[in-house]
C-alpha cells in the first residue's frame, strides 16, 4: 500500500530548536495546523513543541476542533494571529489563557 501526499505550496512554517522547545512559526496552515506541527516534530525526533505563533487556518473550526488542535500539542505558548479567525483567537485566549499571548503587528517574541 503506498501513501501519496499532496503539496500545498502556498503553506510555509519555520521551526527554531530553543532549549525551553520547539518555537514554529506559521504562515497560514492550510494543511492544518496539527499536521503541520506533527510533521516538524517527525522531523526533529518529536521534540517538544514550546511555541506556536501565527495563522491557524481556523477561521470556522466548531469548538471540538479548536480544543483538539491545542490540547493535542498541549504547547505552553499560543500566539494565534493573521487567518486564525477572531472566534478563534478568542476561543484561545478564554480556554487556555495562560498559554494565550496578543499578537498584535509589531509584537516582539523573546525566548531564552
Amino acid at each position: 500500500m503506498s501513501t501519496v501526499c499532496s503539496s500545498i505550496p502556498d503553506d510555509q512554517a519555520l521551526y527554531l530548536d530553543t532549549p525551553a522547545g520547539l518555537v514554529v512559526l506559521l504562515g497560514c496552515s492550510h494543511s492544518g495546523v496539527v499536521n503541520t506541527l506533527e510533521h516538524i516534530q517527525a522531523l526533529t525526533d518529536h521534540r517538544p513543541i514550546h511555541a506556536v505563533i501565527g495563522g491557524t487556518h481556523l477561521l470556522r473550526a466548531d469548538a471540538d476542533r479548536l480544543a483538539f488542535t491545542v490540547e493535542r500539542f498541549g504547547v505552553a505558548y499560543l500566539a494565534p494571529i493573521h487567518c486564525t479567525g477572531l472566534p478563534a483567537v478568542c476561543y484561545f485566549r478564554d480556554r487556555f489563557p495562560s498559554q494565550f499571548r496578543e499578537s498584535p503587528v509589531g509584537t516582539r517574541h523573546q525566548f531564552g
